[in-house]
């Protein structure tokens, strides 16, 4: 996934900075992970939602028809995953992937038995929405744990992820 490539560049960094217990750097490079994951995700999801069907109706010949909202669900889900994989950045590069594991282990876990039993008694699409909520939990807990982790507010952070990540877009631009 092009997102881990961004993530795994920032790692080093971050590893570097905590060694020099430069907790300001940081915290702004853990900010710049959640800002590029909460950004593409939604870019992905928004693409997905218009060209998903046409996507899947090209890949499969016709085969599979999407179907709704059990699409949406699984986008959701992969939002979520993708929230919490930029929110671990910093827990990840200084070596805190216990408590990911074990906060992962049980979200999931719980959001599987969920789901399990729901599946006798709602569509797939009921089932998808139990498995995304589960990876939109996990992304809650690591998110409160890396914010205890980087003794960051989270106001900082949330000023930070919601601000367009126009600086990006400059490594776009033709230089002149």
């Amino acid at each position: 996934m092009f997102a881990n490539v961004v993530f795994a560049t920032l790692r080093p960094e971050i590893a570097i900075a905590y060694g020099r217990d430069d907790i300001d750097l940081m915290r702004r490079l853990n900010t710049r992970a959640s800002q590029f994951a909460l950004w593409l995700s939604v870019a992905a999801f928004a693409g997905l939602m218009v060209l998903g069907p046409w996507i899947v109706e090209i890949w499969t010949v016709g085969r599979i028809a999407v179907q709704q909202p059990l699409f949406a669900f699984l986008v959701l889900g992969a939002m979520g995953t993708l929230m919490w994989t930029g929110t671990a950045t910093a827990l990840l590069a200084t070596n805190n992937s216990k408590e990911i594991s074990v906060i992962y282990l049980i979200s999931i876990s719980a959001g599987l038995a969920v789901a399990a039993a729901a599946a006798y008694g709602a569509s797939l699409g009921g089932v998808a929405l139990v498995l995304a909520l589960s990876e939109l939990c996990v992304f809650v807990l690591i998110l409160m744990r890396s914010q205890a982790f980087l003794d960051q507010r989270y106001t900082s952070l949330l000023r930070g992820v919601l601000r367009p990540p126009t600086d990006a877009l400059k490594l776009f631009r033709r230089a002149p």
